[in-house]
């Protein structure tokens, strides 16, 4: 059982802004993160792990008429698109485990106003909310992150990216 369209057997999978992936495989998912946050939700039981790349919190909050393909930029939207694939698969959301990264202020010219801290908060929040336990979290500061996360058992390794400017400039040019 997978859900991304870009799927070839075997491979790795970049999980680019806005994109949800779940998976009972064991393969890699790759993703960057700025100010996005990415939610992994995940049970050891069912080998079954989901991730999330959110760009903005919340859909119910943005003034904007927005396009139903555009609604898993939201983190609100994405979260429980995720956390309910998985109570259909018969998980109790007991067993669900959650793991939180990103958030960065990374952009200098809005530090004082930093959507990374706003993304963080809710993901925070939606997790309280629905009494999902964060076994992991790594958020905020001033550094992108890179993940690579296995969904069936759950792991996630990650690293800073040392030279933000050269990742923002790096991406712009692909």
């Amino acid at each position: 059982m997978e859900e991304n369209k870009r799927l070839i057997k075997g491979q790795d999978v970049y999980l680019y802004p806005g994109e949800i992936f779940i998976s009972n495989n064991d393969r890699k998912v790759i993703t960057l993160l700025g100010t996005c946050v990415s939610i992994i939700l995940y049970n050891t039981e069912f080998k079954l792990g989901g991730i999330i790349h959110g760009l903005l919190p919340s859909a119910e909050k943005s003034n904007k008429n927005i396009n139903k393909f555009d609604l898993t930029n939201y983190i609100d939207y994405a979260f429980y698109f995720v956390l309910e694939k998985f109570l259909s698969f018969g998980i109790d959301r007991s067993k669900i485990k959650a793991k939180l990264f990103g958030g960065a202020c990374v952009i200098k010219t809005l530090k004082n106003n930093c959507i990374g801290i706003k993304n963080v908060e809710q993901a925070i929040y939606l997790l309280n909310k629905e009494n999902i336990k964060i076994t992991a979290k790594d958020v905020g500061g001033n550094k992108a992150r890179k993940l690579i996360f296995h969904p069936n058992t759950g792991e996630v390794y990650m690293k800073y990216i040392k030279n933000t400017d050269v990742f923002f400039e790096d991406l712009s040019k692909k």
